[in-house]
């Protein structure tokens, strides 16, 4: 395991998680061209949803979470 940091997409905050990849393997497939990169669930299979949105986002679980009781609270 090794503690990954991304940025938060929503908050601009730095967030961590720890993941059974390295920084440097995000880091690669975060800065490789859009079009060139592969899906996020074909490059790390071994990740859960969860894992994979925090690649993709830098949000947590409980950034989302958050983020859904905030919008269940508007309706």
């Amino acid at each position: 395991m090794e503690l990954i940091q991304r940025v938060c997409e929503f908050s601009g905050k730095l967030e961590e998680m720890e993941l059974t990849v390295t920084q440097e393997e995000v880091d690669v497939w975060v800065n490789l061209p859009a079009n060139e990169r592969p899906y996020v669930q074909d490059q790390f299979p071994n990740l859960s949803a969860d894992e994979r949105a925090f690649i993709l986002t830098g949000s947590t679980p409980e950034i989302w979470n958050d983020m859904m009781e905030f919008l269940e609270e508007e309706d």
